[in-house]
């Protein structure tokens, strides 16, 4: 249950995290709410690197399950085969997008030559609508982003064996949602970050510049390049924090910026979204979470050394509004609900255990603290939501077992808790949507690489389990929810 301190480790964790749904996580789940009355379908997809599959959310029966990489299977259930993944899915209008990984033999070369292929299945019964398909080599592949009926791609291949942004050459593509048709492409010259898309206008970089890019042909609109480094998105962490969404569009358009390779210092700039120009520049000193947006003010946190900082800015202006300020860090965004902001706090001095801490928004000031039971080893992981702040902790004496502690978020009196779950392998992932709390643990096997996952569903207000789905294969733990 201890988790490394230090910023290097923090990034790191969070990148292969990431790597597995954008690449998107490992070893938990993926899991989307689906109410759509023109369909009919009240589900929860889940995906992992082999298959999706559509579960009823009543109870958990599968309603269909599409395999997308059949070689693992014919192999043996528990045989891993790199290749195919299901990254990162959309649901709208009926259909189910879903990215796949099909890779080639490495001939000895640098990353391995792949077949990447978006696919659209039928939300009702999984049957695949069109697809859509390139070649290349790179560390990972971008997740679509669907705006107004178009699906965009920004993606990148490697042209070298040495993986620097210079060695990528990237394109940006514009598919019809309904039926697959290219409406237009784009080339780009570098290592394309995932992109955004909002008011007519796509948002990317491709390691040294911001580009906007145009929704209806693809064309340039202007460039942003900061004059004293590079873009967040590549690192001397041998480029992995390219995962990071680090583009925010809220009125402004919000991006972080490193000042050089090495000295690791980290900017936020908010630029006019209309021309490029920068609004304003928030020097950190130290090294910066992805913002969180709300209202007119943005929230990062900065760590500088061994000490951390949340840190409120006017989104017109990037003044200060606060700071709130703690040790033994730990470098993960903060949580906004309700005018609440959550963070997890090392305690002090470091013991592997963490409090979360809830702050009034617009002050900074501390309204409570919660600390786990002394009956569990300790916090992990926390989410909130459905008027309940949900810990995920450790067993003590029990390694590798962890549970849910539902509580009160006014008083932090303990409402409901779930067995404790053993032989994770991964740890727990948890959401709370409509009245449920879906948890997923992943496990390891004996004599298995993979190991299996399952999916427990709870009722939020009482605690009690409804029913679970278990698989022998992995499942991703990006948790998107869906109208």
């Amino acid at each position: 249950m201890h988790r490394a301190y230090g910023w290097i480790r923090s990034h790191l964790i969070w990148v292969i995290t990431l790597s597995l749904i954008v690449a998107l996580l490992l070893g938990s789940g993926v899991w989307f709410f689906i109410r759509t009355n023109a369909h009919s379908v009240n589900g929860v997809l889940v995906t992992g690197p082999a298959f999706v599959a559509l579960l009823d959310r009543d109870t958990g029966k599968q309603i269909w399950r599409h395999q997308t990489n059949l070689n693992s299977h014919q192999a043996g259930i528990n045989t891993y085969q790199p290749g195919t993944a299901a990254d990162a899915p959309l649901v709208s209008n009926g259909l189910v997008y879903v990215l796949t990984q099909t890779e080639h033999a490495s001939n000895g070369v640098s990353y391995t030559e792949a077949t990447y292929t978006l696919e659209a299945l039928n939300l009702a019964n999984g049957t695949l609508q069109w697809s859509w398909g390139w070649k290349g080599r790179s560390m990972w592949k971008n997740p679509p982003v669907l705006a107004d009926g178009v699906v965009y791609l920004s993606e990148s291949t490697l042209t070298g064996n040495i993986a620097s942004p210079s060695a990528y050459q990237g394109f940006v593509v514009a598919l019809r949602a309904s039926d697959g048709h290219q409406l237009w492409k784009t080339s780009l010259a570098g290592l394309l970050s995932p992109a955004t898309v909002a008011d007519n206008a796509i948002y990317l970089s491709n390691g040294k510049a911001l580009l906007a890019l145009s929704t209806g042909d693809g064309h340039q609109i202007w460039q942003y390049q900061p004059a004293d480094g590079g873009m967040s998105y590549y690192s001397p962490l041998a480029l992995l924090e390219g995962l990071a969404p680090a583009i925010i569009v809220q009125s402004q358009v919000y991006l972080e910026t490193r000042e050089s390779d090495y000295n690791v210092l980290y900017d936020l700039v908010a630029l006019n979204p209309q021309t490029g120009r920068m609004a304003w520049r928030y020097r950190s000193q130290g090294i910066l979470t992805t913002p969180v947006l709300a209202k007119n003010t943005v929230y990062v946190n900065v760590q500088l050394n061994q000490n951390l900082s949340v840190v409120a800015l006017n989104t017109g202006t990037g003044a200060v509004v606060w700071t709130y300020r703690t040790s033994f860090p730990r470098l993960e965004h903060p949580v906004l609900d309700n005018g609440v902001l959550y963070l997890e706090e090392e305690l002090t001095p470091p013991s592997g255990t963490s409090d979360v801490v809830a702050l009034q928004a617009n002050n900074g000031h501390v309204l409570k603290r919660y600390t786990p039971p002394e009956s569990f080893e300790g916090l992990s992981a926390f989410t909130v939501g459905q008027q309940a702040l949900y810990l995920t902790v450790g067993l003590l004496g029990t390694p590798g077992a962890e549970a849910v502690i539902a509580l009160n978020p006014a008083t932090g009196a303990e409402v409901w808790n779930t067995l404790p779950i053993p032989h994770l392998s991964s740890g727990l992932s948890v959401i709370a949507s409509q009245n449920h709390v879906y948890v997923v643990a992943a496990q390891t096997s004996p004599g298995s690489s993979t190991g299996s996952s399952t999916l427990i569903v709870f009722q939020a207000d009482s605690g009690k389990q409804l029913w679970s789905y278990g698989t022998s294969d992995q499942m991703y733990a990006m948790v998107t929810q869906t109208p």
